[in-house]
């Protein structure tokens, strides 16, 4: 029956006692009629649920890739923007710094020059 495992059966029914022979038949009967209550409709029932499940997992795993796909999309989007933005604001700052410190130095320049001109006219 098993040719693996090369197993003498009739030497191994004729090493037990009789008590582990009822034992051992006992186990068998229940295990028989542990079988017969199981229904027939059990394995396919149990494949179409199994069927199911393999269906619904495969949809959330498509979902969850295109989910993926459409967030780094978004991400990278957004990253793009703050960068521009930043280039932007960095553009419009260094103007506007570069007009203060020219305003500054053109009074600066002006106010000297009025002072030179005040000290050495008096």
């Amino acid at each position: 029956m098993d040719k693996e495992n090369n197993v003498d059966w009739k030497k191994l029914i004729k090493s037990l006692t009789i008590d582990d022979l009822a034992d051992l038949r006992e186990e068998v009967i229940a295990l028989d009629e542990a079988l017969k209550r199981v229904p027939h409709s059990f394995d396919k029932s149990f494949q179409e649920k199994i069927n199911t499940i393999l269906h619904i997992t495969s949809e959330v795993e498509k979902h969850a890739v295109n989910f993926q796909v459409e967030l780094s999309k978004h991400v990278k989007d957004e990253i793009t923007t703050c960068i521009k933005e930043a280039h932007s604001s960095n553009r419009q700052e260094s103007f506007l710094s570069f007009l203060a410190k020219t305003l500054f130095s053109g009074v600066l320049a002006g106010s000297l020059t009025i002072s030179f001109i005040v000290i050495y006219l008096d």
